[in-house]
């Protein structure tokens, strides 16, 4: 059998590929859009959809390179989150819209 390279993107890429990463949207009084992604409780809220989208998308972007700078701490109070910070650093951008685009 041969030996896995753990360090290949490919295989990470691929490996987290098929994980659920979505957003539920919102349409409040006025207007403004609000939106979750309830795997990593990022929350956020736009003009509008799209702005949204964006915000949610920095936001679970910039909460993977917190829990990675900590990893020890972050891992000890929510675990089950590592799976879905790897998901994020292994996506590009549009892969991460395609997962976080929803009904508004």
């Amino acid at each position: 059998m041969p030996k896995i390279n753990l360090n290949n993107p490919i295989l990470l890429t691929a490996a987290f590929r098929q994980m659920p990463l979505h957003a539920e949207y919102k349409t409040e009084e006025n207007g403004h859009v609000s939106g979750i992604v309830p795997e990593l409780e990022v929350m956020d809220s736009g003009e509008d959809y799209e702005q949204c989208l964006n915000l949610l998308l920095e936001g679970c972007k910039e909460y993977a390179g917190l829990y990675l700078e900590d990893l020890n701490f972050w891992y000890s109070g929510r675990p089950d989150d590592l799976i879905y910070i790897l998901k994020v650093l292994t996506s590009s951008n549009e892969e991460l819209k395609e997962c976080l685009s929803g009904q508004v």
